[in-house]
């Protein structure tokens, strides 16, 4: 993982030192020398503390100090700044004492009254024979970075095991303690972690899987514990805005808001709607479905606080450049242009992937050619060693 400072952030005001200070407030251990950042959920650097709560530098992997020798070297680096550190699993824990009981659902099997916890870590090392083959039972206490570490070897294994935790343990995802937590299963942190693209990722394979197994997406939208936006709202529903989904996007915003587990301070309909606006849709582009922005419009105007609909309507009618976040719906009786309009930008978004694939494949083809040039010279120097003799 790469703890990664890039100059188009500090042109958008989110500069090294910004999110730094944001990952100190908002960041929670996960272990190992990492975190995951509680309103972005993007993983993080995260520093590891003793039981004294001093801060054990000899055996992290990463320190804050880093940080700021790395900040101190912006002005002689041109290009990306990157700071390296690596997942680190804690030896020294040692799992208490449980074996499966007699139980109807795996959930009561893997339920410990002793602790009142359900090993829900255990339980998909027990079922996952791969999984079980690379992690001790010690290491899938710290069950957020070892799906993390699964993902990146293995997309599909990783979803599986996340969509098998979610359907065996309902108790534990609406709010029963997670062994290893001070929560339920944080599934949404599973979710937020593999669907992270703060360097660029292809996370194709992530969302594909999601529409492939929506009782994945409904349980976690649904029915989880949130006690902060979450993953829908910082980049579940900005995907599908990306993506100009505006039915998909519309469904899960609904589910998201009948969730029964919501903080109502923290989870509040303006707290949501100034997240979504402001920290994230703001940063992915613009020209957003118009059908999404007559939802959302009307979503906001139904508030009963004028100065937060005032506040919430100026984001919504955010422009950059000249450039609106939204298009806007079309004018009565010139829909038509409106529809040219939006066929035009699909059809140059269409373009603009195909010239990308294209352009992979021109690169294969050179690699191929210089390939079969260094293969040829080296027969030649065979057979003019074999003249020579």
């Amino acid at each position: 993982m790469k703890y990664k400072d890039n100059d188009d952030n500090d042109k958008k005001g989110d500069s090294f030192w910004d999110r730094m200070i944001d990952d100190l407030i908002w960041g929670a251990p996960l272990g190992g020398g990492v975190g995951i950042n509680l309103k972005t959920g993007n993983i993080i650097p995260y520093p590891s503390f003793d039981e004294d709560n001093h801060h054990d530098w000899d055996n992290d992997e990463f320190s804050f100090d880093d940080l700021a020798d790395f900040a101190d070297d912006e002005d002689n680096d041109d290009g990306d700044r990157t700071l390296s550190f690596s997942l680190t699993f804690d030896s020294n824990t040692t799992a208490p004492d449980f074996s499966p009981r007699d139980g109807k659902t795996i959930e009561e099997q893997y339920y410990d009254p002793q602790r009142n916890v359900y090993c829900v870590g255990r339980a998909i090392r027990d079922n996952f024979k791969e999984i079980s083959e690379s992690f001790s039972v010690e290491e899938m206490l710290d069950l957020s970075q070892s799906m993390f570490v699964i993902f990146s070897s293995n997309q599909k294994l990783a979803l599986d095991a996340t969509a098998w935790a979610v359907k065996n343990f309902p108790k534990s995802l609406e709010g029963a303690t997670c062994e290893g937590y001070r929560r339920g299963l944080p599934a949404d942190w599973f979710l937020s972690s593999f669907t992270d693209t703060d360097h660029g990722e292809d996370r194709s394979f992530v969302y594909n899987y999601l529409d492939s197994h929506p009782e994945l997406t409904q349980a976690v939208v649904g029915r989880q514990v949130f006690s902060s936006p979450g993953w829908p709202i910082d980049q579940y529903l900005p995907h599908l805005a990306e993506e100009d989904n505006a039915e998909k996007f519309i469904e899960i915003y609904k589910l998201y808001f009948s969730n029964p587990h919501l903080d109502s301070a923290n989870c509040s309909k303006f707290k949501v709607l100034d997240n979504l606006l402001f920290l994230n849709l703001r940063h992915r582009g613009g020209h957003f479905s118009h059908k999404i922005y007559s939802f959302l419009k009307s979503e906001i105007e139904a508030m009963p606080e004028k100065l937060k609909i005032d506040y919430l309507l100026g984001l919504l009618n955010y422009e950059s450049y000249g450039e609106p976040l939204f298009d806007k719906p079309p004018i009565l009786g010139k829909e038509n242009y409106f529809v040219q309009i939006e066929q035009a930008r699909k059809r140059i978004k269409e373009i603009d992937e195909e010239k990308d694939r294209l352009y992979d494949r021109i690169n294969e083809i050179e690699e191929e050619c210089s390939a079969q040039e260094e293969l040829l010279k080296e027969i030649e120097r065979q057979y003019a060693g074999e003249d020579d003799i």
